[in-house]
């Protein structure tokens, strides 16, 4: 959106400028000839013949909207608005624009705020914004009202004013063509959004649902996931992990039944051993039994029988 507003207003000054420099070259090439046709015929009371001459030059120049003729002494012999169907008569009328820019050789136009801008031609053909001196000046920006041409009449000079509806116009259809452009852009994104979301959205997503079944306890999820870029590695490392998680747990949790099993054994068997040696007149007696494993088959007691003595009993299971 601000790239089309910012073409649009960079298209429009263009539009604006290139309209002025037309408006220019149009009455350098028209002045003289509405000039001649206007002492030639209206001055003699030959406006159809005028106005003959003058609608196939305002036909030209779509932008054009109004042509006036002026005097250098403040006159307004002709205005094509108000003159459209038949030529003026009574009093003579006093133009709006200044006398001194009516009777300046310089071309120049008039902006909307009220600026006042000379123009002259530099080596190059092309136009330059000057003082009233003829000193240059920089350009001026803005929605200009008309255009004053000087011709080679010493009496005359002819205004062109300007009409803004063909450029607006233009800018419409630019405005249309850069929202379609827009609307075009959108779709493709949206298209490339869900092509890259299926791509890798989706299965990152397929991941997180897998990471978090493995949370709640459902060892050896598997993600199904067909793709042959990181994406895919991971996944496939991600089911291998998986599995491997399901088994070790498994083994895990028989090494600790059989450890569990391992140590009841070992108690049984300490509970079995004799707490102390028996005194026996003339012996030291001591015993212990250090297996090999965690558990060993060997077992040994002292037995005192009554009027027998003391027996050692020493076994081993096999």
């Amino acid at each position: 959106l601000a790239s089309g507003a910012l073409l649009i207003w960079q298209n429009t000054r263009e539009m604006q400028k290139d309209m002025v420099r037309k408006a220019l070259s149009f009455g350098e090439l028209t002045n003289d000839k509405i000039i001649t046709s206007y002492e030639q015929f209206y001055v003699t009371e030959n406006f159809l013949q005028f106005r003959k001459d003058l609608n196939p030059l305002l036909s030209k120049n779509t932008d054009i909207s109004r042509i006036e003729v002026i005097g250098k002494s403040g006159e307004l012999f002709y205005d094509s608005n108000t003159e459209r169907e038949v030529s003026h008569v009574g009093d003579g009328r006093k133009n709006p624009y200044s006398i001194q820019r009516s009777r300046d050789i310089k071309p120049s136009i008039l902006f909307e705020a009220g600026e006042l801008l000379y123009l002259k031609k530099n080596a190059e053909n092309e136009w330059l914004a000057v003082n009233q001196e003829g000193s240059p000046v920089p350009f001026i920006t803005g929605k200009v009202l008309n255009v004053m041409v000087p011709s080679s009449n010493a009496r005359l000079s002819v205004v062109y004013s300007l009409s803004y509806d063909a450029l607006r116009e233009r800018i419409l259809w630019m405005s249309i063509t850069i929202a379609a452009l827009l609307l075009a852009g959108i779709i493709v994104v949206s298209l490339i959004a869900r092509v890259l979301a299926a791509k890798f959205v989706r299965p990152i997503q397929e991941l997180e649902k897998g990471v978090v079944r493995i949370g709640k306890g459902a060892l050896g999820t598997q993600v199904k996931i067909v793709s042959d870029d990181e994406i895919g590695v991971l996944a496939e490392n991600f089911n291998a992990m998986s599995i491997t998680l399901k088994k070790n747990t498994a083994e895990l949790l028989i090494k600790e039944a059989l450890t569990k099993e391992l140590n009841i054994a070992r108690e049984i068997q300490e509970n079995m051993l004799p707490k102390e040696a028996p005194k026996v007149p003339g012996l030291d007696l001591a015993g212990t039994l250090t297996p090999a494993t965690a558990i060993g088959g060997d077992i040994y007691d002292f037995l005192p029988i009554k009027d027998k003595g003391t027996y050692i009993f020493i076994a081993d299971v096999t």
